[in-house]
């Protein structure tokens, strides 16, 4: 039980050397150094999100040619999303978006999807639809029906 205390005395002892090679300025001048090394750094990365910015601007501008004259980076930059959510859904094979993307207006799309209904008895719609193996044998049943040169 006495050996406790003593303990506890020896260890109230010791804690003064320890805080004896605290240095009060070296703390604060580390801490500066690392205050200005976070502002550096978020100075390259805000830089860096600018020169990214500015080159997606010119990629959009020269995707979107003379669609992007005379617009703002605001249009230009909602100009060319638009275009590429019609890519996306045209890959994704939406009939609606081919056809934009073909610069086609609905009812042209109607017409040329009835013109190849008549003459092959698919419509265009039906035809892009197609597995592989589908359109092999679609590909068989035209060459006979209409033979190749």
């Amino acid at each position: 039980m006495r050996k406790l205390p003593l303990v506890f005395l020896l260890a109230a002892l010791a804690a003064p050397p320890v805080l004896a090679d605290y240095d009060a300025a070296a703390e604060a001048r580390d801490a500066a150094q690392r205050q200005a090394a976070a502002a550096e750094s978020a100075r390259k990365k805000a830089e860096a999100d600018r020169l990214r910015s500015d080159a997606e601007l010119r990629a959009a501008k020269a995707y979107l040619g003379p669609a992007a004259q005379g617009k703002s980076d605001a249009e230009v930059k909602r100009l060319y999303a638009e275009k590429m959510a019609v890519i996306q859904r045209a890959g994704k094979g939406d009939p609606a978006a081919r056809a934009q993307m073909q610069g086609l207006t609905p009812e042209q799309q109607a017409q040329m999807d009835g013109a190849m209904k008549g003459m092959t008895g698919k419509s265009l719609t039906d035809i892009n639809k197609m597995s592989d193996a589908e359109m092999n044998a679609f590909s068989r049943d035209m060459e006979k029906k209409y033979g190749t040169k």
